[in-house]
């Protein structure tokens, strides 16, 4: 996400192959995010940062606050999408905060959200999702930032 003045950030995978649920998943399938960052409009990044949060795929954006929210594929039983806001321009997150948007997906094959701010603090997150019956759809969330 471009934050200005030549400043970039990213949320990006950070893979090991893994078990959950008794299911095997390959390298690019879940772990946690790390941030990177560009002070040159993407010339040279920094290294991989740890932020303390777990999912993937994520997706930053900027609300009216001028905070930055960041929604994520949760891959972890209970399986779903997760939202969490910085208040530092991305330099810290806080674990602890983490908004459950669902948490009810019946597999781990969920995410890639989308967030926009309707109005302030009125978010809708959009993401694919898989039913019982195994059929991906597009599927939301409204919801507030506290």
């Amino acid at each position: 996400m471009d934050l200005g003045d030549g400043e970039l950030l990213a949320m990006v995978r950070a893979d090991s192959a893994f078990h959950t649920e008794g299911e095997f998943m390959p390298v690019g399938g879940a772990g946690a995010l790390v941030a990177v960052r560009s002070h040159d409009s993407g010339m040279s990044w920094s290294s991989p940062r740890p932020v303390g949060l777990w999912g993937q795929p994520a997706s930053l954006m900027e609300l009216r606050s001028g905070d930055l929210l960041c929604t994520f594929g949760y891959r972890r039983v209970p399986f779903g999408v997760r939202a969490a806001l910085s208040r530092d321009r991305g330099l810290t997150w806080s674990p602890r905060d983490v908004v459950t948007l669902r948490d009810d997906c019946p597999t781990w094959d969920c995410g890639y959200p989308f967030s926009i701010e309707l109005e302030p603090g009125r978010i809708l997150s959009v993401y694919y999702f898989v039913d019982e019956a195994g059929t991906r759809h597009i599927a939301g969330t409204f919801w507030r930032v506290s």
